[in-house]
This record gives C-alpha cells, structure tokens and sequence, in this order.
C-alpha cells in the first residue's frame, strides 16, 4: 500500500506542471483516485483515534489501572489518540493500537475495586493443630505491612488431599502491586514459621513408619 502511495504521489507531481495541458476527464479520475487513496491510507488513523475516544469514554480503561492482556500483565501508563501504552511488570512497555484494544478480553483490576482480596494456598501435613496453623497463617498475614487492617484476614481449609491439608490465608491489599508483595511475604513468613513450630507441609511416606501412619503391623 505504502509504495502503490509513493508510486501515485510520483505521478500526480510529474504531471504537475502540465496539469492545464491534461484532458478534464483525466485530472477528475486523479482527482478522485487521490481522494480515494488518501482515505484508505488515513483509515488505519480514524480507526485508532475513534477507538481511542470510545475507550476513554467507556471508562473500561483508565491511566493507572493494572490490568491483564493476553499473557501481558501491568498497568496503563498512557491511552494516547493512537495507542494505548501499558507498563509491565518488568517495566517494559507494551504498545498496542487503539482499535485492536477494544477488540481484545483482558480483566481490570481497579474498575470498580480498588483494594484486592490476596490469598495464599499452602499444606500441612495431617496431625497437624490447625488451630496453632491458623493462628501462624493470620498472624503472618497480619504483621506484613502490605495488609490493609481494615478487616482481619481470613483462614481456610480448602481440601484434604491423601498426603496434605490444603489451606488459604488471604487478606486485603490496597493495589494489585501491594497484593503481590502481601502474597510474596505470606509465603516466606509461613515457611519460616511453620518450620520453627514443627507444622510439616505433607507426610513423608519414606521417613515414617507404619505405627506413625496408624497402619496395621504386620
């Protein structure tokens, strides 16, 4: 397209100076094979910038949202005329056109929310004191400083497996960027304190024997 452009262009400014030599029929046809290529070469801008006005306007995006795109994840820097600029975690930036924007799924985590429910899966192993597992898990939770205090964190037992007990710690977290450093905590602080009250995360069927496993003996 870019060169058939270039070409036309050419044409029109060599004909130029003997444009009151050329026949009427003629210089209509340029005129309107012009209009016609100008219109398809702008169309990829008055795409962008109408789907830039519609996005704006729609308030599904906003500067500063974090959201998740395909496999991209991080937060709206810029949503100019064109392009719509998102800063990943990594602090790359993802350039995308306005009218592929509207046209793709993602997930917006401010658009109605601003704090984020964060919560960590772990195990223990079964002869576990729950009750001493919740009190580390909440308490870790609690002394991050990434936790909003607003409301206590919340513990459960979410499934029994043949080998481990499957929990979530989760609690608030003022950003999705807060969230991931309040997860990233739990899980070092839950390691640790597990490991210093004696809470396994799953049975080693290798180091125990069968009186510890409740087995008959043979």
């Amino acid at each position: 397209m870019a060169v058939f452009v270039a070409f036309f262009a050419f044409i029109i400014g060599v004909s130029f100076p003997f444009i009151d030599k050329l026949p009427q029929a003629f210089i209509s046809i340029m005129v309107g094979a012009a209009a016609i290529i100008t219109g398809m070469a702008a169309k990829p801008f008055i795409e962008n910038f109408l789907s830039g006005i519609a996005i704006t306007a729609s308030r599904m995006l906003n500067i500063g949202d974090t959201i998740k795109l395909n496999d991209y994840y991080g937060t709206i820097e810029d949503i100019s005329a064109t392009h719509t600029v998102i800063k990943l975690w990594d602090w790359r930036r993802y350039v995308i056109p306005n009218s592929s924007m509207i046209n793709q799924e993602f997930i917006n985590y401010n658009l109605h929310d601003k704090w984020l429910w964060a919560h960590v899966e772990f195990y223990v192993a079964y002869g576990s004191d729950m009750q001493l597992v919740k009190e580390i898990a909440e308490d870790t939770a609690k002394r991050s400083e990434h936790c909003l205090d607003f409301e206590d964190p919340a513990f459960w037992i979410m499934e029994t497996n043949e080998s481990s007990i499957t929990c979530w710690i989760a609690a608030w977290a003022s950003s999705p960027a807060e969230a991931w450093e309040l997860k990233a905590e739990i899980r070092t602080a839950l390691i640790l304190d597990l490991h210093k009250a004696g809470i396994n995360t799953h049975v080693n069927y290798y180091s125990m024997n069968k009186k510890d496993l409740d087995l008959p003996l043979e």
